[in-house]
């Protein structure tokens, strides 16, 4: 008989721990793709000619593309006259998105160099760009109203 009342005890107190365990390590509100997102931002924020890229173009952030479930890369048709970007990666696993920060954050340092030696007012609409993320989700926003951008993301979370 006291062995049943230990099974018992410790098989609920196992899925009472269980239970908490998985709680816990769901951080991030599954809010859809990246398409999905990207549609909400760009309800809130207007963008400059942009064009859908292939994913070959996360090169230049230093993302592998083979670990996103999903992606939107929309860069200006034409380089010059525009630094708009709006990209937003959907990471297979939470872990893989914070770490995809340091190749946006390398390629901003270049770009921002560069941008800085021809045009004052793109080296001020690039250098409020956002990078953020929330569980397996990454935003990266180029444009003069990225705070806008950053709280319709940070809306979809909440």
């Amino acid at each position: 008989m006291i062995k049943i009342i230990t099974r018992i005890t410790l098989i609920s107190t196992l899925a009472v721990l269980l239970s908490v365990l998985f709680a816990c390590g769901s951080t991030s509100k599954d809010v859809g793709s990246a398409d999905a997102i990207a549609r909400e931002i760009e309800q809130a924020v207007l963008f400059e000619r942009l064009t859908d890229m292939p994913a070959d173009n996360l090169e230049n952030y230093g993302v592998n593309a083979t670990k996103l479930a999903s992606y939107v890369i929309r860069l200006p048709a034409a380089v010059g006259a525009i630094v708009d970007e709006l990209i937003v990666l959907e990471f297979r696993d939470a872990g893989e998105a914070a770490g995809a920060t340091a190749g946006f954050q390398k390629y901003m340092e270049q770009r921002l160099s560069f941008i800085k030696t021809y045009n004052a007012q793109l080296y001020a609409i690039a250098s409020r760009y956002v990078l953020k993320t929330n569980g397996k989700y990454l935003l990266f926003v180029i444009n003069k109203e990225s705070e806008k951008a950053e709280a319709a993301f940070d809306k979809l979370f909440k």
